[in-house]
């Protein structure tokens, strides 16, 4: 465990892979989902992504999922940027410039962050 708090204290970039509604993964995109089980998948990712930018040291973070549903990636990204602890200290990068397919804007993710994000789907 203090090993594990050694390593956490120094990493420099994290990948966020947490869990997700896996709709991205099978034929049939839109799987479905409960609006319930959606909203707890996010707010797990959203802890999970909290969490990873929090780490002393690091200096990257990579969020991803493999999930089709914009609530649980473009809006992750916006909830967990929008707080105070993060809002000054974090910005998104444009990721894959050349990749065609961007994310989504909504009421509450900017353009600036949609087109930061690459959707697959």
């Amino acid at each position: 465990e203090k090993e594990q708090a050694s390593l956490m204290a120094k990493a420099e970039a994290v990948l966020v892979d947490p869990s997700c509604s896996n709709s991205g993964t099978h034929a049939d995109a839109h799987d479905g989902s409960s609006v319930d089980r959606l909203r707890r998948l996010a707010l797990f990712q959203e802890k999970a992504l909290s969490h990873a930018l929090s780490f002393p040291q690091v200096k990257r973070v990579v969020y991803s999922t493999c999930s089709t549903h914009q609530q649980e990636n473009e809006q992750v990204v916006a909830a967990v940027l929008s707080k105070s602890e993060f809002a000054s200290t974090w910005t998104v990068e444009e990721a894959l410039p050349s990749w065609p397919r961007r994310g989504l804007t909504s009421a509450t993710v900017s353009a600036h962050i949609a087109r930061s994000c690459v959707r697959v789907d």
